[in-house]
This record gives structure tokens, C-alpha cells and sequence, in this order.
């Protein structure tokens, strides 16, 4: 995995486990199937993928193949999700054979 991957990655996973997102929502919160639904309806979005962040966690990777947006929602085993991460350009597929955009790796 390229290390600017590792990078997000590792990101995503000390914010949502500190709680930080939880205390001071800076990101769109509510209940995940009302967030799961606007995500589909509005933006065409489907859940492309799934990760455990720890025992009450998960990330999600929500993305439209049409638009090319994209979503990471962190969902609570209390039922909340907050988009913590939304963007453009979403590419499907195996990548390159040089690595992401060209630059190897």
C-alpha cells in the first residue's frame, strides 16, 4: 500500500477513535440509515467499502461510478455516522501499472 494511503488511512483511524469527531461535530452527523439514504438518493452514492476501525467503529467508502464523488462516512455501533471525508474523481478499477496518477507507487 502506498504510503500517502497508509497516511489517510492511519488519519481517519486516530480521529474517529479519539472521539474527536463525536465531540466537536465539524462533519454532517446523523443516523446512518437516514445518512445511507441521502448519500444514495442525492448523490447516487453506493457503499463500495467497509473497514473496522475497533470494537465500535467502522469506516465506510461510499462512491458513485456516474459522478465520480465519493464519501467516508465513520459509523458508530450506536448507530451514528458522521461524513468525515467527501471529494470528486473517484476511479474504479485496479490502478495503473505505474501506481496512482502516474507517479509509481
Amino acid at each position: 500500500m502506498p504510503a500517502a494511503r497508509r497516511a489517510g488511512l492511519a488519519l481517519v483511524t486516530v480521529l474517529a477513535a479519539s472521539g474527536a469527531w463525536a465531540q466537536e461535530p465539524a462533519a454532517p452527523c446523523g443516523p446512518r440509515a437516514l445518512v445511507a439514504a441521502t448519500l444514495t438518493a442525492r448523490y447516487g452514492e453506493a457503499l463500495r467499502f467497509v473497514g473496522l476501525i475497533d470494537a465500535t467503529s467502522v469506516v465506510e467508502v461510499w462512491a458513485s461510478e456516474v459522478t465520480g464523488s465519493w464519501t467516508l462516512l465513520v459509523t458508530r455501533a450506536s448507530g451514528g455516522s458522521c461524513a468525515v471525508f467527501v471529494g470528486a474523481a473517484a476511479a474504479f478499477g485496479p490502478p495503473p501499472p505505474d501506481g496512482p496518477a502516474g507517479r509509481g507507487g
